[in-house]
């Protein structure tokens, strides 16, 4: 029983040690949606029996494009390049777009984490290891997609 014990704890360590090593570098072309609030307009005219009437409307639609997201993982670590249709207009510190992942797991089927854009907005990933599926998803913005691996070192540059 005792060898069971240390030859599992050992598998254990050497997939920690393997998972964590691991690289992984994704390009993720899909469809980003976000909210958007057409216009406010002030309403006033007769209600028909001698009195008027006051008011105003706005209404919202989703406006959608397509976009690409980065995501790079590397000793246990990621980060991640949201498109600017992701962003909201305060938002916090990033190095060249990118970002860094928060309650980040890999793991053997999907990837999970959350990225922090402002005190407010931390949308949640979920990148299917399976299917190559992305969804990022927040209040009034998400993206959904379809990633392919990279080498960043050998990739073949369009132009």
């Amino acid at each position: 029983m005792r060898h069971i014990t240390v030859l599992i704890a050992l598998g254990a360590a050497l997939f920690a040690q393997q998972a964590a090593a691991e690289e992984i570098h994704l390009v993720c072309s899909g469809d980003s949606s976000r909210s958007m609030i057409d216009a406010t307009a002030n309403v006033s005219g007769s209600n028909g029996r001698g009195g008027f009437v006051d008011g105003s409307a706005t209404s919202e639609h989703r406006e959608h494009q397509a976009d690409e997201v980065y995501v790079d993982i590397v000793d246990g670590q990621g980060r991640i390049k949201l498109p600017d249709s992701l962003i909201p207009i305060l938002n916090g510190h990033s190095a060249d777009g990118w970002r860094n992942f928060e309650s980040l797991s890999v793991g053997a089927d999907t990837i999970t984490g959350k990225v922090s854009l402002n005190l407010i907005n931390h949308p949640k990933i979920s990148i299917s290891r399976l299917t190559g599926r992305i969804a990022i998803e927040e209040v009034k913005r998400s993206f959904s997609g379809q990633c392919d691996p990279y080498d960043p070192k050998t990739v073949a540059r369009k132009f």
